[in-house]
């Protein structure tokens, strides 16, 4: 009787720690992004580049770099800014944005997410074309 008291133990925490498991990956959502930047603004939500994300802070890690030049580019490089939306009917929702320079990753709390969606998207921007064109990457995760 004790045998089968310790293997329904057993098989009761081997349970119970396989449901936790479940719940912290559903509970992390996490999506990665590339861009190539050759201009001013690279739209997520016209190349229909969405992410899938749980509703509250979320946040952004990765890096970018210039991989070529203008002739008559800037000698000098505006900021990125990283805008998150989440696409809706009406007005899209903005949950906020990071400002890097070229030399910075982009790194931290990007907004806040209203709900649980999978139509979330970037703007990567600058305010205007300096005649440095970026590549980045990276992922965007709730904790």
């Amino acid at each position: 009787m004790k045998k089968y008291k310790n293997i329904i133990a057993m098989l009761l925490a081997t349970s119970i720690m396989m449901a936790s498991v479940g719940m912290v990956t559903y509970a992390a959502a996490s999506s990665s992004y590339s861009y190539t930047m050759n201009y001013r603004l690279v739209d997520g939500s016209k190349n229909k580049q969405y992410y899938t994300l749980n509703g509250g802070r979320i946040y952004i890690s990765g890096s970018h770099h210039e991989y070529s030049t203008d002739k008559g580019a800037l000698k000098t490089y505006n900021n990125i800014y990283y805008a998150l939306y989440r696409k809706r009917a009406g007005a899209d929702y903005y949950c906020g944005k990071i400002i890097c320079s070229i030399k910075d990753s982009p790194s931290g709390i990007i907004g806040i997410g209203d709900k649980t969606s999978s139509k979330y998207y970037l703007q990567i921007y600058k305010v205007e074309d300096d005649g440095h064109n970026i590549k980045g990457s990276g992922r965007l995760k709730n904790r």
